[in-house]
């Protein structure tokens, strides 16, 4: 049912399929042979680089809101301070979805909805990489390097500053990430419906993060809107 108007898989992506359960086989990962790539090369439509940034901006603005409303004693003024800094800079009041903006405009929100927001530095670490901001796209064993992050948002004087640097990374760069990310995720949904641990060290949390964003990046449910995406293994 969900490949249902989907184009059929090119030998571009049959061999990306391949070169994803190779690298599967060498980490000793579980994978679905028959699963095939979420999207194909001619479906997948990769977001603009401007497009990339001012994601993972707002993100960056709502994960730090987030880490300081888990803190043993939360201070939202403090907060804000962060949320407004990054509007100063990025403009990011401009790029938040709906879902975000409620988030933060409760004064009463839940633990878990922060911790949902919290995760978001790891969707902020795939944009950064798809932009070509940093370099590389760790094997997702532990969290991402959150001061790193930080860094290169705090030091930089807004979108246009941040698109001068790097080289965005190719399409194809981007769709070969995605695709592993997929089987990943579903290694990680297997082990967890079995009752067992993630194979390979896999942190499930960051992967499914990493799926979430990727499937919005390279287009998987066409211009489905961030708060609406929904990934699937």
């Amino acid at each position: 049912m969900l490949d249902c108007g989907r184009s059929e898989d090119t030998e571009a992506d049959k061999q990306r399929q391949a070169r994803s359960i190779a690298l599967l086989k060498e980490q000793g990962i579980p994978y679905a042979a028959h699963l095939r790539c979420a999207v194909t090369e001619q479906d997948a439509c990769v977001r603009s680089r401007k497009e990339m940034l001012q994601r993972a901006a707002a993100l960056f603005a709502v994960a730090v809101y987030s880490e300081v409303m888990l803190a043993e004693n939360p201070d939202r003024r403090e907060a804000f301070l962060y949320v407004n800094k990054m509007n100063e800079i990025y403009g990011i009041e401009a790029f938040l979805t709906p879902m975000e903006m409620a988030y933060i405009q409760d004064a009463e929100s839940e633990e878990r909805q922060r911790i949902q927001f919290a995760w978001r530095y790891e969707c902020c670490a795939v944009l950064l990489w798809a932009a070509g901001v940093v370099e590389e796209l760790p094997y997702p064993s532990e969290i991402c390097d959150v001061p790193v992050i930080a860094g290169l948002f705090w030091q930089h004087k807004g979108i246009d500053d941040l698109l001068s640097k790097g080289i965005p990374r190719t399409d194809a760069e981007i769709l070969d990430a995605a695709d592993l990310t997929l089987r990943y995720d579903w290694a990680c949904v297997d082990a967890r419906v079995h009752g067992k641990e993630a194979p390979g060290a896999l942190d499930g949390g960051v992967v499914m993060e990493r799926h979430y964003v990727f499937d919005w990046l390279t287009g998987v449910e066409g211009d489905t809107a961030w708060d609406d995406i929904c990934p699937h293994t």
